[in-house]
């Protein structure tokens, strides 16, 4: 053995020594993950979508085999057999910052990369702290089985463009859900997991796609696809979609009123604060109670009216006299040109004019 590797394997050593040191770590002390919410319409359709991190959860049951596959082979082959720590993994790392005089490399499994994801959301490098990754990997280990950690992991990773999380990144990346997901999609999500920015298909599709066919590379060589099935991958384009989706929101003028209600309803928490991380973190599905066949009937309506550029204003709210529920409402002309709510009072967002004396037929009526 080479000074260089007995160095090398003395600092792994030292640094499992060091972890299985240190005392027993609780898990409780992880945060939520931020999730995406989603507000519909009466009939589910989605109107919008709202979060500080774009996640959805999915099942790892929901997870097609190839998928686990290009990330078993690209991150840590042999998840499913060590207990949190791969020891090869790190005495080669160890090698490479004996060789840069830096603590570039950790050596991170599956489960270490998990926990740094989870209770290190600041970024740094140090033994220290290296270590008490490798602990808390070791407690969830014990807690949970692989492939719970499998799904956890694969719901906490970033994979750039804004989309944490499995679910997120085959919608950004291939505009379709997580049970579509190719051998080709697989390998490309598998290899960007690396370094998003610098593996971002649109961005730097060179790179990407070597990333990618070293995956499916390594793929064949742990046998989980045949060598001719990744050779024939190997030869097909990226795939990915010019553009992430625009999550453009859908009937914005009401959209903005069901927010502002939200923000003031106890149920979602009881400060501003903790309402507000409710709404854009909290995962919630919120159903409306707009129609879409009378929104469009309401858009329509309105839209005949008024149709010259110069012509005034024009706003209308369809509510269901039974229960009060808003079935339709058109805010204004246009959302981009002004955010005012002309169908609303001041309370409620809006402009807070009166209709005036266009309202007098409909209270003689009554």
């Amino acid at each position: 053995m080479t000074r260089r590797r007995a160095a090398a394997v003395l600092a792994g050593a030292a640094l499992v020594a060091g972890a299985c040191s240190l005392p027993p770590v609780e898990l409780e002390g992880q945060k939520p993950l931020a999730l995406r919410s989603t507000i519909t319409s009466a009939n589910g359709s989605r109107l919008a979508r709202l979060f500080k991190e774009n996640r959805g959860l999915t099942s790892i049951n929901d997870v097609p085999r190839l998928m686990i596959d290009a990330v078993l082979a690209a991150e840590d082959a042999r998840f499913f057999s060590h207990d949190g720590y791969d020891v090869r993994s790190i005495v080669r790392a160890a090698l490479v910052n004996w060789r840069t005089g830096d603590v570039a490399q950790g050596g991170s499994t599956i489960t270490q990369q998990y926990v740094k994801n989870t209770f290190f959301r600041e970024p740094g490098q140090t033994f220290a702290r290296k270590a008490r990754e490798l602990r808390l990997a070791v407690e969830v280990e014990h807690r949970y089985s692989k492939r719970e950690i499998l799904e956890r992991y694969l719901n906490t990773v970033y994979f750039g463009d804004g989309a944490y999380g499995i679910r997120a990144a085959a919608e950004t990346f291939f505009g379709h859900g997580v049970e579509r997901l190719s051998l080709t999609n697989s390998a490309l999500l598998a290899a960007v997991i690396k370094s998003p920015a610098s593996y971002d298909p649109r961005d730097h599709p060179r790179l990407a796609r070597e990333r990618r066919d070293y995956v499916l590379g390594r793929m064949a060589d742990l046998s989980f696809v045949s060598t001719d099935r990744a050779a024939r991958a190997q030869r097909r384009p990226l795939g990915a979609i010019a553009q992430p989706p625009p999550w453009i929101t859908q009937q914005p003028y009401f959209v903005e009123a069901v927010k502002r209600e939200l923000l003031e309803d106890p149920r979602l928490g009881a400060t501003p604060l903790e309402r507000e991380r409710a709404l854009w973190k909290g995962g919630l599905h919120i159903r409306s109670t707009l129609q879409p066949e009378l929104q469009k009937a309401a858009q329509v309506a309105t839209e005949s009216v008024l149709t010259e550029p110069g012509d005034p204003e024009i706003a209308l709210i369809a509510i269901r006299p039974s229960n009060g529920e808003i079935v339709a409402m058109v805010g204004g002309r246009d959302w981009s040109e002004s955010q005012v709510n002309l169908a609303l009072g001041v309370e409620g967002g809006g402009s807070g004019r009166q209709p005036g004396s266009s309202f007098k037929p409909i209270v003689a009526a009554t």
